[in-house]
């Protein structure tokens, strides 16, 4: 099997690099055809889609294994936005269900510790999947923890925000891809809805 990035860097060469957000309503009384009518709006213009936790928990293995299928045949990657941030054994038994349920790669939270970090990506990666870090949130109340100090005192390394020391680690870990804070400039293009 190809490695996750080479997948993605092909899908992205194909559709464009967009990764679109599956954040279908909490209050849709099917979110399964929600979904996949998303998939089926943005066939030929993303390069993946990404799956939330609510959505994921809604569905049930089946029903994601179903949605990761029909994106396949859209010419897109899986992406479990889960937020990944446990120990290592939890972290390699939730990331094998996701595998057999059919996603490409799972966005994990690096505060779980650069050791765990490490041990999640070369475990994605010896399976053909990808790990994405998650070192900023979008999310305006996020900024509080994202952005503190840290580090000062400890070693003699100077303090630095804690969203460019999960940037460090991730890219030390061999993460395939990190997840930010987008510039107040963008438009944000990352999500998409269609009821």
């Amino acid at each position: 099997m190809r490695s996750y990035r080479e997948r993605i860097e092909g899908a992205a060469r194909r559709a464009g690099p967009l990764i679109v957000a599956l954040d279908v309503p909490a209050r849709s009384p099917r979110p399964a055809e929600a979904a996949a009518r998303i998939v089926e709006a943005v066939q030929g213009s993303a390069c993946a889609v990404k799956v939330n936790f609510h959505l994921l928990l809604r569905l049930g293995p089946a029903e994601v294994s179903d949605l990761c299928s029909a994106a396949r045949r859209a010419g897109m990657l899986c992406v479990a936005d889960i937020k990944l941030n446990d120990i290592g054994s939890t972290n390699e038994a939730a990331a094998s269900a996701l595998w057999s349920m059919g996603f490409d790669a799972v966005i994990a939270n690096p505060i779980m510790g650069r050791g765990a970090l490490v041990s999640l990506a070369r475990s994605a990666h010896a399976r053909g999947r990808g790990v994405v870090a998650l070192c900023h949130m979008s999310a305006p109340e996020a900024r509080e923890a994202y952005e503190a100090a840290v580090g000062a005192g400890q070693g003699g390394d100077p303090a630095e925000p804690l969203y460019r020391r999960f940037h460090r680690w991730a890219g030390a870990a061999g993460a395939d891809g990190v997840k930010a804070r987008k510039p107040r400039s963008q438009p944000s293009c990352t999500s998409a809805s269609i009821s």
